[in-house]
């Protein structure tokens, strides 16, 4: 983005539900939006990279903090982050997810092996993201239902992705059931 030939350049952080841009031109930075519901907090030795998605110029990823669960009901829920980072965008976006959304990450895996595309996680309750498997693949990250931003990413992955994300799962599976 360029704004009377200054270079705009955009970056976030979690901010619960929501996303914080700041927006800085020539050294200045000033708050664009913030929206704050509950801060997710994703600074901790036990936290692990549920999955990678990327090559040398962008990437998205999802970060799972392994302990300290949320408890509601019968269902335990463990802070993420889903991170963003491209020469155009950088943002992060916070949700929670569960035992429940790590099987269905499992199946959506599945999918994209299969060349069917993936929504992750289900049930609209928080942020999410769409995989195409396409070349490159197309990862959406929609910060829904707090801003409704969505941010679209190619990424052109590199062989062994699909593997190297199974793995990635067995690990966040493996620290989740120490607790």
């Amino acid at each position: 983005m360029t704004s009377k030939g200054c270079p705009v350049s955009l970056s976030g952080r979690v901010q619960g539900a929501g996303i914080v841009v700041n927006q800085g031109a020539r050294g200045s930075e000033r708050l664009v939006r913030s929206l704050v519901y509950e801060v997710v907090v994703i600074e901790d030795a036990n936290t692990l990279e549920l999955f990678r998605f990327a090559d040398p110029v962008q990437s998205v990823t999802l970060q799972v903090a392994c302990d300290a669960p949320v408890v509601a009901g019968e269902e335990r829920y463990y802070a993420a982050e889903i991170a963003v980072e491209s020469d155009f965008v950088n943002g992060t976006v916070g949700l929670h997810i569960s035992d429940a959304d790590l099987d269905e990450w499992g199946r959506c895996l599945d999918a994209l092996e299969a060349d069917e595309g993936a929504e992750w996680p289900p049930g609209g309750r928080s942020a999410w993201l769409s995989v195409i498997p396409e070349d490159p693949l197309e990862v959406t990250v929609h910060d829904s239902p707090s801003t409704q931003i969505a941010v679209q990413i190619p990424v052109d992955v590199p062989a062994g992705w699909l593997e190297e994300n199974r793995l990635r799962l067995e690990h966040v599976r493996k620290a989740i059931a120490k607790r």
